[in-house]
């Protein structure tokens, strides 16, 4: 575990702190590519927070927040793009016009670029994609893709999770909308996600989302459930996996997935996760958060 300020960034007395956790360090092509579109960004009154080999990317962010001195957060994942010179520039204007926002977010597009068929599938599969605004829009496309927020309300709703694996967006947007928070997208400003590479890395987080979402539905049913069967909400651990094994298999028999066999993969994926994440939490107490929530340095004065 690592967690540094970049030193390209020095700015000691900024106020705003951009934080990106990463999990294969700084020799990654999408870090170094980041590196360079930050560098290019208009704002740049701001300390870059690395957060290097924390895992789930929820703790990775509170450790982050820790470590920062400015009032305003900006979280990047670090397989976006910045879509221009100003992406920084609008979300600290967005959060500064607008005092009672609890968090404000880039639309998510694809790349520009032509797709393959396997990165459509990829795509097709995630559904995070979020439309290009003119105005500010009220919405729960606001994500960790890129999304900034107030310090003091970040601190006010409980911080991230520390254990969810997977729905730290879902998370922090139904918390955030329970204190009577707006989310809002801002007008003209994207990022882009980029795709896996291959094969292998679509099918392994594929799995990591289906582990992620079967400790969320055990542990935590309020933030991820499964669709109602016949009218009925499926909340028994035992019918939970049934139905994702049985939904998994009922694709596999569907000419469409046939025809989009990256897609149908991908299913499978997810559904072996569940699986294998259904058999580790089976009959566990939630875990409990490793960070306390109360220590002296989480209460600087903002």
């Amino acid at each position: 575990m690592r967690i540094f300020k970049h030193p390209l960034f020095p700015s000691p007395n900024t106020r705003v702190s951009v934080i990106i956790p990463i999990f294969h360090g700084e020799s990654s092509p999408h870090f170094s590519r980041l590196i360079s579109e930050l560098q290019g960004q208009n704002f740049q009154d701001f300390e870059l927070i690395i957060v290097d080999g924390v895992d789930p990317n929820g703790r990775a962010r509170n450790e982050g927040v820790s470590a920062a001195a400015g009032r305003w957060l900006v979280f990047l994942d670090e397989t976006v793009s910045l879509g221009h010179e100003r992406v920084l520039e609008n979300l600290i204007k967005a959060l500064e016009g607008r005092p009672g926002t609890g968090a404000v977010g880039a639309s998510v597009l694809r790349p520009s670029r032509e797709l393959s068929r396997s990165e459509r599938d990829y795509f097709q599969w995630r559904g995070f994609e979020s439309p290009l605004v003119n105005t500010f829009v009220d919405s729960d496309r606001v994500q960790h893709s890129c999304m900034a927020v107030a310090r003091k309300i970040f601190k006010e709703v409980g911080w991230e999770s520390d254990y969810l694996i997977t729905g730290t967006d879902d998370d922090l947007r139904m918390r955030l909308r329970e204190k009577g928070y707006s989310l809002l997208l801002v007008p003209q400003t994207w990022v882009f996600h980029l795709p896996p590479s291959s094969l292998k890395q679509m099918l392994q987080k594929g799995f990591h989302k289906g582990y992620g979402a079967s400790y969320a539905f055990l542990m935590h049913p309020g933030i991820f459930e499964l669709p109602r069967f016949l009218g009925i909400s499926i909340r028994n651990s035992l019918g939970g996996l049934l139905y994702k094994l049985a939904s998994t298999f009922a694709k596999t028999l569907t000419p469409y997935y046939w025809m989009h066999p990256h897609l149908l993969a991908l299913e499978c994926s997810v559904a072996w996760g569940f699986l294998a994440g259904w058999r580790r939490w089976i009959g566990k107490t939630p875990l409990k958060a490793r960070l306390d929530l109360r220590a002296p340095e989480r209460e600087e004065e903002d």
